[in-house]
């Protein structure tokens, strides 16, 4: 019988306060805890994930911005903007949430532009809403 040789490989993982990653072997995924602040983008296959873990809130390869339950994978919710070429969504300082193809185009917007200061939060009760700085939601996608 021939010989097998074995070797073991450790892996570590590191998270930070704010951005923590985790990944498969094809993917690495940036994971933003369950809010985006002014001025903070999401990046192709960056994700947003509820405090309770069970939504995430995915800017796909594709260009689509997707809300998940996570228990079942089963989408929610979609920015239906799925075959734009991929840019990046940025939470604007003026409270303006908005997903840019690559040519920085704007494909969608929260129409929040008014509303400066605001941050978006994915909530633990699988809602994304967004709120001014005195904690007044201003959009949400009412999942």
């Amino acid at each position: 019988m021939p010989q097998v040789e074995t070797k073991s490989v450790n892996i570590t993982y590191k998270k930070t306060e704010d951005i923590g990653t985790f990944g498969s072997l094809d993917k690495l995924f940036k994971v933003h805890k369950d809010c985006l602040q002014p001025g903070e983008v999401l990046n192709p296959c960056d994700s947003l994930i509820s405090a309770n873990g069970q939504y995430t809130f995915v800017y796909e390869g594709d260009g689509n911005l997707v809300l998940f339950r996570n228990s079942d994978n089963q989408p929610l919710w979609t920015s239906n903007t799925r075959g734009k070429t991929n840019g990046m969504c940025i939470m604007h300082g003026n409270g303006n949430f908005v997903i840019y193809d690559w040519n920085a185009n704007p494909v969608w917007s929260s129409g929040t532009w008014q509303h400066p200061g605001s941050h978006l939060v994915v909530e633990s009760n699988g809602d994304v809403v967004i709120y001014n700085p005195d904690g007044t939601p201003v959009w949400a996608i009412n999942t």
